[in-house]
Parts: C-alpha cells; sequence; structure tokens
C-alpha cells in the first residue's frame, strides 16, 4: 500500500512540474507575441535617388534634364530639352525598399504615354530604361534603374522639349 502511495505522490509531482513548465512557457511565448504585435509591418519602395551618369551633345547647345523625385518617392518627374541629333543624357536613379517587409516593383508606367499616340509629338526622340518590372526588394535593399534619353538621327533636326512621368506600382510580398 505504502509503495502504491509512493507512485501516486511521484504521478502526481510530475504533472505538477510538468504544468508549472508549461505556464512558464505560455508566458515566455505571450510576451513574444506581445512585442511582435506592437511592431507595425511598413511597405515603402520609393526612388530615392537620382544622378547624372553622362551627357553627350550632338552640335554645340548642352542638351537639359532635369528629373524630381514626386509623390512621396513614388513618381519621377522628368523634363527634358534636346537641340541636335546625337543628343544623349543618361541617369542612374536608385530605387529602395525603405520599409520593413518584402516588396516586388510590378510596373513603371509612363505618362503620357508617348510609345503610343504621343509619340510623334517627341519624334525623333527615344527613351529607354531598364526593366525592374518583377523585382523583389527586401527591407533595406536597393537596386538601380538605367534612364536614357536619345535623340536619334533625323534629316530635319528641331529643338524637342517635353515632360514625362514614371510611376512605379509595387506590391508587398
Amino acid at each position: 500500500m505504502k509503495n502504491m502511495l509512493n507512485i501516486k505522490n511521484s504521478i502526481i509531482l510530475v504533472l505538477c512540474i510538468t504544468i508549472i513548465c508549461m505556464g512558464i512557457g505560455f508566458i515566455v511565448l505571450s510576451l513574444e507575441l506581445k512585442s511582435k504585435q506592437k511592431e507595425i509591418s511598413i511597405f515603402d519602395i520609393i526612388y530615392t535617388d537620382v544622378e547624372i551618369v553622362s551627357s553627350i551633345k550632338g552640335g554645340k547647345k548642352e542638351p537639359f534634364g532635369r528629373i524630381n523625385i514626386t509623390s512621396n518617392g513614388k513618381v519621377l518627374d522628368m523634363n527634358f530639352s534636346l537641340n541636335n541629333p546625337n543628343d544623349e543624357l543618361i541617369y542612374l536613379v536608385t530605387i529602395k525598399n525603405a520599409g520593413n517587409i518584402s516588396g516586388e516593383v510590378i510596373d513603371i508606367i509612363e505618362s503620357p504615354e508617348y510609345s503610343n499616340k504621343y509619340a510623334t509629338s517627341i519624334t525623333p526622340v527615344k527613351i529607354t530604361y531598364t526593366d525592374v518590372k518583377g523585382k523583389i526588394l527586401e527591407p533595406d535593399e536597393e537596386t538601380q534603374m538605367k534612364i536614357k534619353v536619345t535623340y536619334e538621327k533625323t534629316e530635319t533636326p528641331k529643338k524637342v522639349a517635353f515632360n514625362e512621368k514614371l510611376a512605379m506600382i509595387t506590391e508587398s510580398r
């Protein structure tokens, strides 16, 4: 009988220790969950910097270009004036994930869409940029996009001045 009582007491002791350990585990888990809950997820992929890489003049007058970052870093507002065939401007734009969750660059939208019905208004100027569609950026990661504005050869040169915007569409991952 005494042996049976010792076994019961041992089982009760083991169960009490198990319950105490589970309680401590739940307290630790709860504190960790509260600290995670206080963290706010921030999604913010933006243009952060624009620098001119090169400017090539095809004649006597230097081509002009200015790019401003607007709309909280989501839009590049560009203003160009090219004078002669072979004028060229090249810019390097930095795109950064300033948030704390990863995100993807879905598309870069041109406005106005010169490549379609407005193409004749800036002919013979051609704008190209590095394809960053589908680029996934982790928090604090950066990528670069090169923008190239070229005045192609033409028989009747004319001064071409225009504005364009490049808006970035992104989504969180």
